[in-house]
């Protein structure tokens, strides 16, 4: 065929592919109705821009065909095409047929709105001919190579309704021209980056592009959402809404667990927003990696990918995120690079092999666009406390298909609740890391046997597994989200069970380990010689913490409990840094945490903060807790929070405890001329000393360290809305009592107070309507809420000026509103303080907070003697989270 009726539209950057089209169009005839068109874009109807590498209009049809140059062999496994190279690398390709599909049906489509109807036939061309291909016999059906390709370009049509005529094809042609296939380097840029012309991935709304910076040597992953042509207004407001509302999530909830936002770029694309994200080229989707790296992986492996996604989870669910849509394609893999204790140092390439950064790769989960976020520890349902872009009925259009099958069933259900949806997808997640296989085919089939009462057990696709992991995975995604684990945290809580199972005692268990990274560190390990680690707590934004065993406690006169905060990398090294320097200008006060080493340690090339040990200490080994039926101990770290969540309010006498505690924590830090910035009851651990006393200790000093002038560093709902203003552009001491004033709101309904509906920020809305945001009046006890509902009218109030002026002021009148109550509520009414007194299941049942031994405000125990001096060293012993 030569030129004119062959239209190269653009010259392929490729050789390889030159060559196989170069061989095609030297077998097709030169004469009507034949034509070709190759390596062209066009834009869908749904907004996704489309690359085609040949269409080829014939007597018998119109076909648009997909060039691969794979070498070595392709497979079909679970639906998706794996090529295995000449080396022996396994390469997962999805299955090209269902692209080239859809793009052929998108062409038709525009074909069709241009006046001419044709069938438009998809066709995947391998050009190398020595490539064995093994597919099973369904996947066939549209496969050649290129001597049968050219053989069925020049069959006859199937009948006669797909006969291309020379009219026929002069006006397909002609409706080309008007559709306007070309390459177009427009629909390749965003702001100063230039797009991949074949996208990483794509979705439903949305299509992700790799790209590079037109100026600086800096790669990006590019997602662009797509406005729909000719859509109706609420589905164009939809798409746009995901966009920001993916956007406002990734802003706020910075976790390395997490992809990172770099720009969200709402105008950034002529099809739709624009977010840009940081992206390591060699990134896999879950399911890809597990296609090409799971038959290396042990199950010791495995769980601690597990262990990766519920702690970022974890980290989401405290800052009031909810993912609600887990699945393979949302979780990419990325390898590590850093060699412990190497010479190269954090990103040296000279890591301990290609197969060590695969086997201990990090996790990262993206695809937020369905996310929610509400108040924590909510009472009053789901649905309450959404932030302006809210998730919709339309939300779930933003989800690619291959999502379905780890989709929770009440997904679409009016108010779901977002915690027993991550819960499940936590749970999914865990089987298909476990057996290496997806739950099932289809969210249909998969709901047909939770239907039936079948669960998901991973052991009856792998041999000798600890029933325990059945049991993780069961409780996780029980049919009935009653049914399920209520918490993240206790999800964590039976994986450290299932990791106690796996992990025996090792001959090296107890000797240091000087080789290896310390965030990497296992149970029994010895760092820097003096601390064995017990188990891991946690991943923050900053830093992984571990509990430890001091083996100098004794001769240091120290709790021989301590926690080792482990930097994630250098650069939240100084974070930590700036964190020790703040805490070690401080008082020893047993209301705070305190450091157990006045100065940053520096263990096998990383930052490490050592605390004192915040849990429960009535055993030697953490433990206290409960025994499970196995006889194992389950270990809790007890918050604020977690007891908000399980528990809902604070029963009054608890209220007025725990508000008094807090208060005295904030005096305490106002004397030492220190604000924590980051007060809420996540940040309030709950110590349970060995005689089952309780008391609260403020924790995580990460933020302290920060300068006044960015003042948008912190938790969102916490943070004062009315900050940042000309009148106000630093952090003050009316934004540190307003998050004081949301802690106690929270701790008095289990709600966060609320400015309008979500659809505008605080600052946005009306001054007379809303003097302050909408206070829970209705979920506080009746004798205390009216004196609650006039505090944090006032302590809430949009003009910092019309607040409490100071912090003495506004613990009085706190104080009061208990004093008024006492005078009308009584006292053989109210809950026992008294240790003596606490009734097993009730309020003070053991291994909760509340008593025995409610905290008071000088964060020691009623009725136990009075606040431990400032000055004198309260007994350690603490768990802070890890920042």
């Amino acid at each position: 065929m030569r030129d004119g009726r062959w239209t190269t539209v653009t010259e392929s950057e490729f050789d390889h592919e030159r060559r196989g089209l170069r061989a095609i169009k030297e077998r097709l005839p030169d004469s009507e109705p034949w034509r070709a068109w190759s390596n062209f874009t066009f834009t869908a109807n749904t907004g996704h821009v489309r690359e085609v590498d040949l269409l080829v209009v014939s007597p018998g049809g119109v076909h648009l065909i997909e060039l691969k140059n794979w070498h070595g062999s392709v497979t079909g496994e679970n639906g998706t095409w794996v090529q295995t190279t000449p080396t022996g690398r396994r390469v997962p390709h999805g299955n090209p047929l269902h692209l080239v599909n859809r793009k052929a049906k998108e062409l038709a489509g525009l074909l069709l709105g241009h006046g001419k109807r044709v069938y438009v036939g998809e066709a995947v061309c391998f050009t190398e001919g020595s490539l064995r291909v093994r597919l099973p016999a369904h996947d066939l059906n549209g496969v050649h190579k290129l001597d049968d390709l050219v053989a069925m370009l020049q069959q006859p049509p199937r009948d006669a309704r797909r006969r291309i005529t020379t009219t026929d094809s002069r006006e397909i042609k002609s409706a080309l021209e008007r559709i306007g296939i070309r390459r177009s380097d427009a629909e390749y840029k965003v702001g100063p980056y230039l797009l991949d012309r074949k996208p990483l991935d794509t979705g439903p709304t949305w299509a992700d592009y790799g790209a590079r910076h037109s100026e600086l040597p800096e790669t990006a992953r590019v997602r662009v959402y797509l406005r729909e042509r000719g859509s109706d207004v609420s589905i164009r407001q939809s798409v746009e809404n995901a966009a920001r509302r993916e956007a406002a999530v990734l802003r706020r909830f910075r976790h390395p667990g997490v992809v990172q936002l770099k720009q969200y770029d709402p105008s950034g694309h002529s099809a739709g927003p624009a977010l840009i994200l940081e992206h390591h080229p060699r990134t896999l989707r879950l399911d890809e990696y597990l296609l090409q790296y799971g038959p290396k992986l042990d199950v010791f492996g495995r769980m601690a990918l597990v262990r990766q996604l519920a702690e970022t989870m974890r980290s989401a669910h405290s800052s009031r995120i909810y993912h609600r849509a887990l699945a393979a394609r949302s979780v990419h893999v990325i390898p590590r690079t850093r060699v412990p204790n190497g010479p190269g140092g954090e990103g040296s390439p000279a890591a301990a092999g290609e197969e060590t950064a695969w086997l201990h790769p990090h996790l990262q989960i993206s695809d937020w666009q369905v996310a929610t976020h509400r108040g924590a520890g909510s009472t009053g349902g789901p649905g309450r406390g959404m932030t302006r872009f809210a998730p919709t009925a339309l939300s779930t259009r933003h989800l690619a298909d291959d999502s379905d099958p780890y989709l929770a069933p009440e997904l679409t259900a009016l108010n779901a609740d977002p915690v027993y949806l991550d819960v499940y997808g936590l749970g999914v997640l865990t089987y298909l890391l476990v057996t290496g296989r997806p739950p099932a085919a289809s969210q249909a089939e998969l709901l047909a046997r939770l239907e039936a009462g079948e669960g998901l057990r991973p052991s009856s696709l792998v041999d000798d597994l600890p029933e325990d992991i059945d049991e993780l995975v069961q409780a996780a995604t029980a049919y009935r989200p009653e049914q399920r684990l209520s918490t993240v945290d206790e999800f964590l809580e039976m994986l450290e069970c299932v990791e106690d199972v796996l992990t025996a005692p090792s001959a090296t268990a107890g000797t240091e380990t000087p080789d290896k990274d310390p965030l990497e560190v296992a149970k029994g390990d010895v760092l820097a010689g003096r601390w064995e680690v017990v188990r891991r707590l946690g991943t923050g934004s900053t830093s992984r913490a571990f509990l430890v065993r001091d083996r100098e406690a004794e001769s240091r006169r120290t709790r021989s409990l301590a926690v080792l905060k482990v930097a994630l990398s250098d650069s939240r090294g100084e974070i930590l840094a700036r964190e020790a320097e703040v805490m070690g200008r401080l008082r020893p006060d047993s209301r705070v945490i305190r450091l157990v080493e006045p100065e940053p340690l520096r263990i096998g090339g990383r930052t490490v903060l050592a605390l004192e040990y915040v849990g429960d200490e009535r055993d030697g080994t953490a433990g206290g807790g409960a025994e499970s039926a196995t006889g194992r101990t389950h270990h809790r770290e007890e918050t604020v929070a977690r007891q908000l969540r399980e528990r809902g309010r604070l029963p009054m006498d608890q209220l007025e405890a725990y508000g008094d505690y807090l208060f005295g924590a904030v005096d305490f830090l106002e004397g030492e001329g220190v604000w924590h910035r980051d007060i809420k009851p996540d940040n309030i651990a709950i110590r349970v000393r060995p005689n089952r006393t309780r008391e609260l200790v403020l924790i995580d000093f990460s933020l302290a360290g920060y300068p006044a002038k960015d003042y948008e560093a912190g938790t969102e709902g916490y943070l004062d809305p009315f900050i940042g203003t000309l009148t106000r552009t630093a952090y003050d001491s009316h934004a540190e009592r307003y998050a004081l004033a949301v802690t106690l709101h929270q701790m008095a309904s289990g709600e966060l107070p609320k400015w309008g509906d979500g659809s505008v920020l605080p600052r946005q809305t009306d001054a007379k309507e809303f003097p302050h945001p909408r206070i829970e009046s209705d979920a506080f006890e009746r004798p205390i809420a009216e004196g609650l509902a006039a505090f944090f009218e006032k302590a809430l109030h949009r003009d910092a000026a019309r607040r409490f002026p100071e912090l003495k002021p506004m613990r009085d009148a706190w104080r009061k509103i208990f004093l008024d109550a006492s005078r009308t509520v009584p006292s053989s009414h109210r809950p026992s303080r008294h240790p003596a007194e606490a009734k097993p299941g009730g309020n003070g049942a053991p291994g909760r907070p509340g008593a025995p031994g409610t905290p008071s405000a000088n964060g020691g125990t009623a009725p136990a003697p009075a606040a431990t001096p400032a000055g004198t060293a309260p007994a350690p012993g603490a768990t802070p989270g890890p920042a």
